[in-house]
């Protein structure tokens, strides 16, 4: 895991060998164990390095062979046998890295090496013999990858800023992109991100950047062709999450997890228990809160850890460490994030780091595959209802009233509003519950089409396959973001991308069935975990108590100096005497509100912080 930079002029003049050192010194957090840089007329790399396999100086990047020079972020797990069929090839290898594996798994395949590598990767090759290019990134974009292009140049980086010092750009805010993450919580589901002419190249794509500036763009892997319907087998979940996990612990550094005490991060760790020789060794780390708290998990890790055995430290994340960190969370973060509950993963990133863990096992991305959230249940009921299946339908939503009667019943909303309610209701109810944002800034900037397009589905698979392509993105790029602010690498099992198409090949009834999500893991792997896991109907994952964090008295302080601001009286999104109202609603123990506020809080910072005053440029 590292930093990566790269710039790439279409014009005889060399890249500046101090900018690039600056972008390369911004990345420091990704790699705190070395840098290098390598340069050759019209191009410049830099790199951060994080030593987590083969940590000797044969490690070290920008690594070449032959007329091929690559800079290189991420991990292949099955670099082993990649290596291995390789070396039958005839190759040899001076190092035990994955990177000089990727190198030379090019220089024998081309793109389509792609297809070999069972990791989370993002990387640059440049080829000197053609003078072109080659940059490409994971199948989900588990690691991130960001680009600038004009005439002149094209810049890359594994953050924002650096591309921004790259390019010599003033950041400017995507209105259009910001009013997807008002409306629907969702910012990196295309490739414009939250500022102007700043890019993501999209999982499982790649891009071939020639000299003249001439830029390919293709997509390399396309899960829904992968898909080839299947029967349902235990064993055969067991071995393909087995195999996961087994890949996800080579590492030459110790490897720790993430333990929330839900199902996923629970399975992972007892998982691990049956793979590491010292279990009692594994280092599990957790956010708690208060016992008052309805929704602490505390019992919960108590349990998991106390079933398996395995050591564990906890953070206790609260008001004043959040409003201590708030901004560099949000400079690490560089687009905005939904919740408050980003900062539960900052602060376990930041405990694993004091600790001196590299390594994390990590959950992310179960839900998306296995329908964890209640409310995805409603995309079953509207294919039963498709279907014609009406009894079976009936059953399940009472099933599901039974079930999740203590909670928001979110899977019976969901069918009831986003299935059944006719488009134009939809659109007017929507827009009433956005008064607090610039009638102006909405008919601009918004455009009703990705909600259309997420929602129009005839079943749960296609649901879920929507959740892979425009929801687990931003839920990547906060896990990505709040680890490397720390330099700890996250690995996520359950996005191995065999476990991935066996999942989704599997008929909805797998997913959920009388009124249980997950339930292809809950009856697969019952007899690893905890019967008070297994059988946890909540879904929390993170979550904090923001509701009673925002009461304190600084963080009102903080957010009434923000609402009477002048720079806030300006800002041309936000419509700030309904922000008024709602605040002080909220001030008189309303939390309806809370996600407005937080949304409120957070644009604002970001605007202040990344638009009015980029000091991050000045580097």
């Amino acid at each position: 895991m590292c930093g990566i930079c790269g710039i790439f002029k279409f014009d005889s003049v060399p890249p500046d060998s101090k900018r690039i050192k600056n972008m390369t010194s911004l990345l420091s957090h990704r790699g705190p164990d070395g840098e290098g840089f390598f340069s050759d007329q019209n191009l410049a790399f830099g790199h951060r390095r994080l030593s987590i396999i083969d940590l000797s100086d044969k490690g070290k990047q920008p690594m070449h062979f032959g007329d091929k020079i690559i800079t290189y972020n991420g991990e292949i797990y099955n670099y082993i046998e990649i290596r291995q069929k390789l070396v039958e090839t005839g190759y040899s290898f001076q190092s035990e890295t994955d990177t000089e594996v990727i190198l030379k798994a090019y220089e024998e395949f081309g793109p389509s090496c792609l297809s070999l590598f069972n990791g989370m990767f993002s990387f640059a090759i440049y080829d000197k013999s053609k003078r072109e290019l080659f940059c490409a990134r994971d199948r989900f974009g588990i690691k991130p990858f960001y680009y600038s292009l004009n005439k002149e140049r094209f810049v890359f980086a594994s953050e924002i800023k650096p591309v921004f010092l790259g390019s010599e750009m003033k950041p400017e805010a995507n209105n259009e992109v910001l009013m997807d993450f008002i409306v629907t919580n969702r910012t990196d589901h295309r490739k414009n991100t939250c500022f102007q002419n700043i890019f993501r190249l999209m999982p499982g794509h790649y891009l071939l950047v020639k000299d003249d500036g001439l830029v390919i763009n293709e997509k390399w892997y396309d899960l829904r062709a992968k898909i080839k319907p299947q029967n349902f087998s235990s064993e055969r979940l067991r071995k393909e999450l087995k195999k996961s996990v087994d890949f996800r612990l080579r590492s030459d550094v110790e490897v720790g997890s993430c333990l929330s005490g839900g199902l996923d991060s629970s399975l992972l760790v007892s998982m691990m228990s049956k793979r590491v020789p010292d279990k009692e060794n594994i280092k599990t780390f957790s956010a708690v809160y208060d016992n008052s708290w309805e929704k602490n998990e505390k019992i919960y890790v108590e349990e998991v850890c106390k079933s398996i055995n395995v050591k564990n430290w906890q953070t206790v994340p609260d008001s004043k460490s959040l409003l201590q960190e708030l901004e560099k969370l949000i400079l690490h973060q560089e687009e905005p994030v939904t919740s408050a509950s980003v900062f539960a993963g900052w602060e376990v990133m930041k405990l694993a780091n004091d600790k001196q863990i590299k390594v994390l096992l990590d959950g992310q991305g179960a839900d998306e595959i296995f329908a964890g959230y209640p409310y995805m249940v409603s995309a079953y009921y509207y294919e039963l209802l498709m279907e014609g299946s009406y009894g079976k339908l009936s059953n399940e939503l009472f099933s599901f009233f039974a079930e999740q009667k203590n909670s928001k019943l979110d899977g019976i909303k969901y069918f009831l509003f986003f299935f059944l309610t006719p488009k134009s209701i939809r659109r007017k109810l929507l827009k009433e519950s956005i008064l607090w944002i610039s009638p102006d800034f909405y008919d601009k900037n918004y455009s009703d089409n990705f909600v259309e397009s997420f929602f129009s589905v005839d079943s749960l698979n296609q649901f879920l396959l929507n959740h892979v392509d425009f929801k687990l993105a931003h839920l990547l790029r906060y896990e990505d973001k709040n680890s490397m602010a720390f330099s700890v690498e996250a690995r996520v099992p359950f996005l191995d991308h065999n476990l991935v198409e066996y999942a989704f090949s599997l008929p909805s009834n797998y997913k959920t069935r009388n009124g249980i999500t997950k339930l292809a893991l809950r009856s697969s792997f019952k007899s690893l975990i905890p019967k008070k896991i297994i059988k946890r109907k909540d879904k929390v994952g993170f979550e904090t108590p923001a509701h009673l964090w925002f009461r304190d008295k600084s963080f009102i302080k903080m957010l009434e100096d923000i609402i009477n601001s002048e720079s806030f009286q300006e800002r041309e999104c936000f419509e700030s005497s309904e922000i008024k109202t709602l605040f002080n609603k909220f001030k008189d123990g309303d939390n309806s509100n809370l996600s407005i506020i937080w949304k409120v809080l957070y644009l604002e910072l970001w605007h202040r912080i990344f638009i009015d005053k980029p000091d991050f440029i000045k580097c």
